[in-house]
């Protein structure tokens, strides 16, 4: 059974890994998105004991960032999931990709541009 932290944290995991892969989480946006339930080095603490325990798979900690994805025995704790702030997840989300989106449609106007010149 996992403590309130251990818990609030494979939480926040399984949903900023839902896809199923690994993901790069910094440890900050953890700690301002859990509303400082957890500070930087309780949070090493807590991915090394869910390393350990076989609840995530971490592929890298570099200093404040990780590098990884739930597996199935972590995705199957779902306690403490509607205390998450959702809302700074999906804004999280959006912000990883609209630069993709944004660098494509600069792309598509510039390809247009040539055509229309040429």
């Amino acid at each position: 059974m996992l403590d309130e932290k251990t818990a609030a944290v494979m939480a926040y995991v399984n949903l900023v890994t839902e896809d199923g892969g690994y993901q790069v989480i910094d440890a900050d946006d953890v700690v301002r998105d859990l509303s400082g339930r957890v500070d930087r080095e309780s949070l090493r603490q807590i991915v090394a004991f869910l390393s350990q325990r076989e609840y995530v798979s971490v592929k890298y900690a570099d200093g404040d960032e990780y590098c990884l994805t739930a597996l199935p025995k972590g995705r199957s704790v779902t306690m403490g999931l509607e205390s998450l702030p959702r809302r700074s997840i999906w804004r999280k989300k959006l912000l990883q990709s609209l630069p993709s989106f944004l660098g494509a449609a600069a792309g598509a106007a510039l390809v247009l541009l040539l055509a229309a010149l040429f």
